[in-house]
């Protein structure tokens, strides 16, 4: 039985809205800072409809606003594996962020796409338990 309150401690945002894709492209995701949270997970999903193509997650960490100087974020700093060549319908693949970056941003990757996903997304959850109240 549930005996604590994860519901203050967490803070969901949505980086890539959900979305029809249709061709190989990058989405690029919503930059979110990383200093004030104590942990971070990404989550990305599908909808019904997965006609064909792969949809993979990429996440880049920096430290200027606009990762200009951002890079691929090492497997050393992640918690699980990047989502890959999701191709099935109705799936949820999740990767936790333990990196030393302030600014860090999740993009979608589809490859081989000729009709393409009617929705996919990314959202990430933030722990806010190292500064309350938090807005971004």
């Amino acid at each position: 039985m549930p005996s604590k309150d994860l519901h203050t401690l967490i803070k969901p945002f949505i980086v890539v809205p959900a979305q029809a894709i249709t061709n190989d492209t990058t989405v690029v995701g919503e930059i979110f800072p990383t200093v004030l949270f104590e942990a971070i997970e990404f989550i990305m999903y599908t909808g019904k409809d997965v006609t064909d193509g792969l949809y993979s997650m990429i996440l880049t960490h920096g430290d200027d606003p606009g990762l200009s100087d951002g890079v691929p974020v090492p497997a050393e700093f992640l918690i699980g594996d990047l989502p890959t060549d999701i191709f099935l319908a109705e799936q949820l693949k999740n990767v936790g962020y333990n990196g030393h970056k302030i600014f860090i941003r999740a993009d979608i990757v589809s490859t081989n796409v000729t009709v393409g996903i009617a929705q996919i997304g990314i959202n990430i959850i933030l722990d806010t338990s190292r500064r309350l109240p938090i807005t971004l």
